[in-house]
């Protein structure tokens, strides 16, 4: 996929103009928002593991300073333009340059549902958080199924050709639990949200 696709895809999404996938967009950013104000201080610096271009960074983060990685130079670059408290790197999430214990929160929006081994993200999530992390997938089946009803990915059953893992709430809850004391589960159709606190950091295997 070229640079400039990577843009269009994120631009694609949060920029549409059909209503309802407007509305469903809206309604989970700003679950997703709440959750970050209630849990986030202002004035504490969040990682945001995965941030694209910062097309949902932007919605959420408000003044929050924020430490932005991507393993898409061409996408996290965009970022600063859309946050302006927000610091671009270039990093692998599932090697994040960061010593143990340097935020106290992070967020991953959309980001494990691409990844062949999740449980790593989550490890290093554990490792740099302090406090916890938020995180969100899409909700299968529910996902592919609204893709569908609009006519998207039809010959692949709906599934984003992105997508290589499928959460619903037991697995979501099942990969965050092994490393963090606490988790709760937020449904907003058709995604999950998952607040995890407490890290329990340890080697992976």
């Amino acid at each position: 996929m070229s640079p400039v696709s990577f843009a269009d895809q994120d631009q694609a999404k949060y920029l549409t103009t059909n209503p309802v996938v407007q509305r469903l967009i809206s309604r989970w950013l700003d679950e997703l928002t709440s959750l970050v104000t209630t849990h986030v201080p202002t004035s504490s610096p969040l990682l945001d593991a995965g941030a694209g271009a910062g097309f949902s960074l932007e919605r959420f983060v408000h003044d929050r300073p924020v430490v932005a990685v991507d393993l898409q130079h061409e996408k996290v670059v965009q970022v600063p333009e859309r946050v302006a408290t927000a610091r671009p790197v270039v990093a692998d999430v599932t090697r994040l340059p960061l010593p143990d214990g340097a935020v106290r929160w992070a967020t991953s929006v959309e980001v494990l549902e691409h990844l062949p081994q999740p449980d790593r993200l989550v490890a290093e999530l554990a490792r740099v958080c302090r406090e916890g992390v938020i995180v969100s997938v899409p909700w299968e089946p529910w996902f592919k199924l609204g893709n569908l009803a609009r006519g998207k990915n039809v010959r692949r059953l709906g599934n984003d050709p992105e997508h290589i893992g499928a959460f619903g709430p037991t697995r979501l809850r099942g990969l965050l639990q092994p490393w963090f004391d606490d988790v709760t589960i937020h449904r907003r159709l058709p995604w999950l949200l998952a607040v995890a606190r407490g890290p329990r950091p340890r080697r992976m295997q």
